[in-house]
């Protein structure tokens, strides 16, 4: 279970952005003033740590394949595509003379020199389908799949191997400072882990992202100790792939959001799924809504897959409160299952 606390940041406070957008992801001063607000603006109870990253853009991989980034406003960003015809591309692979690449090793080497702070996660990498998307453009891609189907084949075969590459170097770079792996989620192994996140695949049915791209994930995550799938919204229906899937250690829960709004869904919104992840033995990531989310996740879950994640909460005291009613629940939980 991982909780935050709200605490004073005065010696950390939160920077005032650059009037260039584009300095909001390149001014190294302000990156490392905002990630150290970020974290120290917390405390951190339970098995929550204090954790940053580069986060240059989701999809990070693209970037690192030749998309260009465009900065946005609010510190969103965007991969401009490159590729407009697969007859001109001999190999797909990581562009170490981009000024992205350049920038992120400063900004890993960066942390890396403020690693008695935090705990340093893995940049967000996301999967092939998002690489390939950010580098050929979501309507080309779409058409590229019925079109030049081995096209595409091949293209996720070339981002796959360059994933791993890209990961081992970053890993490699974090080494230097701590041991093990951190994804953004939070969460850290003593090994390796890492977050297929496959946002584009949410166009495609479910058999598409089976003969498409699963082959592709698969291998990569073999290469992994852990994977976690991000199950989100609309991508729940993905659940499918988790379980038949022995590679892929477990997903991120999250039912979609009602209809028209950004309301989140409570875990019995989607409770039969919940308990198959569950009883499948995968794990399961889960930022709960309210005491009552939390009761029936864990009476619903089982101890050994689970890990929960606390609202920001706004004093030590609420805190303390919900650990010993999870306690509870959980005591309750294992006594129904025959644990000790």
């Amino acid at each position: 279970m991982s909780l935050r606390v709200q605490r004073d940041c005065r010696d950390y406070p939160a920077p005032n952005p650059p009037a260039n957008l584009e300095a909001y992801h390149t001014d190294l001063d302000f990156f490392l003033k905002r990630r150290l607000h970020e974290v120290m603006r917390f405390e951190y109870l339970a098995e929550a740590i204090p954790s940053t990253w580069i986060s240059i853009t989701g999809a990070y991989l693209g970037i690192l394949l030749g998309g260009r980034l465009k900065p946005m406003e609010n510190g969103v960003v965007h991969s401009e595509p490159c590729i407009r015809d697969w007859s001109t591309v001999e190999r797909i692979g990581v562009d170490r003379r981009s000024r992205w690449y350049d920038l992120s090793m400063r900004q890993l080497d960066l942390l890396c020199r403020h690693a008695d702070k935090f705990v340093i996660r893995m940049p967000d990498f996301h999967g092939i389908s998002d690489a390939l998307c950010s580098l050929r453009g979501g309507t080309e891609l779409a058409f590229d799949l019925h079109d030049q189907p081995d096209k595409i084949q091949w293209a996720a075969g070339q981002v796959g191997i360059a994933w791993k590459e890209a990961w081992d170097e970053a890993h490699a770079i974090l080494s230097r400072v701590q041991a093990g792996s951190c994804i953004w989620l939070g969460m850290w192994h003593p090994g390796r882990i890492e977050v297929i996140q496959e946002d584009f695949s949410d166009n495609l049915s479910v058999e598409q992202y089976r003969e498409h791209f699963l082959p592709h994930d698969r291998a990569f995550a073999r290469s992994m100790d852990r994977t976690v799938f991000h199950l989100h919204n609309t991508m729940m229906r993905y659940q499918k792939i988790v379980l038949e899937t022995p590679e892929i250690s477990g997903g991120q829960f999250s039912p979609p959001r009602a209809s028209g709004t950004m309301d989140a869904l409570p875990v019995s919104a989607e409770l039969d799924m919940f308990r198959k992840l569950q009883q499948a033995g995968k794990k399961t990531w889960y930022l709960f809504l309210d005491e009552e989310d939390m009761r029936t996740a864990i009476l619903n879950g089982d101890p050994r897959h689970l890990f929960l994640i606390s609202p920001v909460l706004d004093n030590r005291e609420e805190a303390r409160r919900i650990m010993g009613l999870a306690e509870t629940y959980t005591q309750q939980r294992k006594k129904e299952l025959g644990l000790k």
